[in-house]
């Protein structure tokens, strides 16, 4: 009989560079797995339940009030939506919200930009208000001591001379029907109208804010976009039907481009350019006249009971006043190239 002994065949032996890929391509699956894991175990209500214990805990020690959540929904990693949110303090509500949502990019990190695709306000209720010691409900939520608060701002301070790795983009800023209440102890619980501001017994109501943002903190570059802002106050001659406009600031140049601001009784036009000028340094007034400037107004109208509703003193104003203006040349020696104006008839 023939026997077929088996060749014994020696198994490849892998090279040191094989087996360090493998050992990556493992650890690497496994980091992966993790991040399933995690990402499923984000969208579950034991998650969102623990993140609303975890903000709530954390931040009533801190205050000398309490923070309550009614619930979270969402995602942290992208969109996250928190309901029902009242602060107190001494029996006294400071605000509620009904909620904030929260809509982010986390892929934007990659490219150095922190990109917000949402932040949201709904029926936000902020109430400053007055005990009979004259103590303001913020001054009662203060936990800290001042010598705490000043030991942070400095830490503050020297972390901010560091860099910030990221640009901010907030694409769409909304905050929708704000309420806001400031009163003294005098005026809580009433509710009357005034002919001018006052600032011990303010209320504003309705509010709508939509805008857009963009800033660079190392370059000390920011850009507003406001979309909207409306609301209206206690006073008797004044609400704000719309005001919209382009802000930009960065060093040696402010902007303000196509600022109208819409009341019931006036329609304001504003453009203003000021190159030059560098916000974020020490100002010098007389350095104003050497910085060239462009502006670019009309009103049709502007009703002065607008302003009188700011500033007492312009009582003795009464009417419209239709006008356009443009304007160019530096701060202290500029050429009006047109003005026209009419007051009433």
């Amino acid at each position: 009989m023939i026997f077929n002994k088996k060749k014994n065949i020696a198994k490849p032996k892998r090279s040191v560079p094989r087996k360090i890929l493998n050992f990556f391509i493992g650890v690497f699956g496994v980091v992966v797995f993790l991040l399933i894991v995690a990402v499923g175990f984000m969208q579950t209500n034991t998650f969102r339940g623990w993140l609303k214990e975890k903000i709530t805990t954390t931040v009533n020690d801190e205050i000398n009030g309490n923070l309550s959540i009614g619930s979270v929904e969402g995602t942290i990693l992208t969109s996250l939506f928190v309901n029902d949110i009242s602060l107190t303090t001494g029996g006294d509500t400071l605000a509620t919200v009904s909620k904030f949502g929260l809509k982010i990019n986390p892929v934007e990190l990659l490219l150095g930009r922190i990109y917000v695709r949402t932040l949201l306000l709904n029926s936000p209720k902020i109430s400053l208000l007055q005990d009979k010691n004259g103590i303001w409900l913020t001054e009662r939520l203060a936990k800290e001591t001042e010598e705490i608060i000043e030991e942070k701002a400095d830490s503050l301070k020297t972390e901010g001379e560091s860099s910030f790795p990221f640009k901010i983009f907030i694409n769409d800023i909304s905050i929708n029907n704000l309420s806001f209440v400031k009163k003294t102890f005098e005026n809580r619980g009433t509710h009357k109208k005034y002919k001018i501001i006052n600032t011990d017994d303010l209320e504003i109501d309705s509010m709508y804010f939509a805008a857009k943002v963009a800033a660079d903190l190392n370059n000390n570059s920011f850009q507003l976009l406001i979309e909207r802002l409306s609301g209206k106050t206690n006073t008797k001659s004044f609400r704000l039907r719309n005001l919209s406009g382009a802000f930009i600031i960065k060093p040696g140049f402010a902007q303000v481009g196509k600022l109208n601001v819409v009341t019931d009784s006036s329609n304001i036009s504003i453009s203003a350019q000021l190159d030059g000028i560098n916000l974020f340094a020490p100002l010098d007034l007389k350095e104003f006249k050497n910085f060239p400037v462009k502006v670019s107004a009309s009103a049709q109208p502007f009703n002065f009971d607008d302003l009188t509703s700011f500033l007492s003193a312009t009582n003795i104003l009464k009417g419209n006043v239709f006008f356009n203006l443009e304007a160019n040349g530096k701060f202290g020696d500029f050429n009006i190239n047109k003005l026209s104006a009419k007051i009433n008839e």
